[in-house]
């Protein structure tokens, strides 16, 4: 398996300000060749099934801005697998809830003009002949939980914003890993406004795999909120 960026959710347009510096560091830091995201790309919160937030923007205007972040983000990455997922895949979820075809609905690259990316329900790569390793949106809030029913392949995901964090399973023919990436998110934004009563609050980070091995990478912050500019485990 080639050196791999694995992004975690960063929830465009409500995502930290120097989320795509940072990853585009951690990317040279650790060479890395392929990129995967784990989904949640985009917010969406407008359109959600949940309460909008009135101070926040229009689905219209969240749109746009979220446009200009993936054109950004492409600019940077190029070539990119993304998972589907609950924010991510939302537009497809309401055309199902109020029973629009999808036929009729434009695909996300075209949306986002974003040549070279593809979504997918899961991406599974060969870490090392007999290893392989499946990178989903979400297996469950417990990463070690999750692994015994994988069957002897390595998971890894996003979704929990606030778990950033790597763990082994040993059975008697293999040991394999579970990562979980954290999140990318703007803590600050009204979007996130539930996790201020939340005891667990959102981790920043994402993970790399190099050599087969998994390293879950910490976004450092100062105390005004944005990163160090360094890349530091």
């Amino acid at each position: 398996m080639k050196p791999t960026l694995i992004i975690s959710d960063l929830h465009a347009p409500y995502h930290h300000p120097d989320a795509i510096p940072f990853l585009c560091t951690v990317r040279e830091h650790f060479k890395t060749e392929s990129t995967i995201s784990v989904g949640d790309e985009t917010d969406g919160h407008a359109m959600s099934f949940h309460d909008h937030i009135p101070d926040l923007s229009s689905s219209g205007d969240e749109l746009d801005a979220a446009i200009e972040v993936m054109g950004t983000l492409h600019t940077a990455f190029p070539k990119m697998r993304l998972c589907e997922s609950n924010h991510g895949s939302l537009l497809y979820r309401k055309a199902v809830a109020h029973g629009i075809p999808t036929k009729m609905i434009r695909r996300l690259e075209e949306i986002y003009k974003v040549p070279g990316w593809s979504w997918h329900d899961e991406v599974m790569d060969e870490i090392r002949p007999g290893v392989a390793i499946c990178v989903r949106h979400s297996f469950g809030i417990n990463i070690s939980t999750a692994l015994p029913r994988q069957g002897g392949v390595c998971i890894v995901q996003g979704h929990h914003h606030g778990k950033l964090n790597v763990e082994y399973l040993e059975t008697p023919t293999v040991r394999i890993f579970g990562m979980t990436v954290g999140c990318l998110v703007d803590k600050r934004s009204l979007a996130f406004a539930y996790n201020r009563l939340q005891q667990t609050r959102p981790i920043l980070g994402c993970g790399v795999i190099v050599k087969g091995m998994p390293i879950a990478v910490p976004m450092w912050t100062r105390a005004d909120g944005r990163w160090t500019g360094k890349v530091s485990l």
